[in-house]
């Protein structure tokens, strides 16, 4: 994961490496691209700049002159400069009066979010009573409930919704 811009270097040692016949080939996703060659002391060298929100999926692949191929390189990288927004919504919305409610209240958290993972939810829930004293309810995990939970997904999976139930 980075949050901004990702520059890929590739180098490849190879006494028979001829850019004009044997190119190697850098797919990002869907998209193969041409790569700037350089050598160094026979090392060949070539950077791909990624940039824009997105999960890049990069795979480089090249045979030498011989035909020898060599074992094709693989990497995700996903850039992810946006934060996620978070909204809490509860059923039951009509308090009897001020914050006091006379029944249970549902929670659904809804989290936008490109490269969401239930894993890195955390989640910490604290209770009140009427007077404003704290209620204990460590007996409760909620952060396992909602890593562990499956959350529900639309708009090409960037909201996510979990309903925490009543413990």
């Amino acid at each position: 994961y980075s949050n901004g811009e990702v520059t890929v270097n590739f180098s490849i040692t190879e006494s028979n490496f001829d850019v004009r016949k044997n190119d190697p080939v850098l797919k990002v996703g869907n998209m193969t691209l041409a790569l700037e060659w350089t050598e160094n002391n026979g090392v060949w060298c070539a950077e791909q700049v990624l940039s824009g929100d997105n999960k890049y999926d990069i795979s480089l692949s090249f045979a030498d002159s011989s035909g020898n191929v060599m074992e094709n390189y693989e990497k995700t990288i996903i850039i992810d400069s946006i934060s996620p927004e978070i909204v809490i919504d509860y059923n039951k919305n009509s308090p009897v009066k001020d914050n006091v409610y006379n029944e249970a209240r549902t929670a659904t958290i809804e989290i936008l979010e490109n490269n969401f993972n239930s894993a890195d939810v955390e989640l910490k829930v604290s209770a009140v009573d009427i007077l404003g004293n704290p209620i204990d309810i460590s007996s409760k995990d909620y952060t396992a409930f909602a890593k562990n939970s499956a959350w529900s997904s639309n708009d090409a999976s960037t909201v996510h919704y979990l309903t925490l139930p009543e413990f």
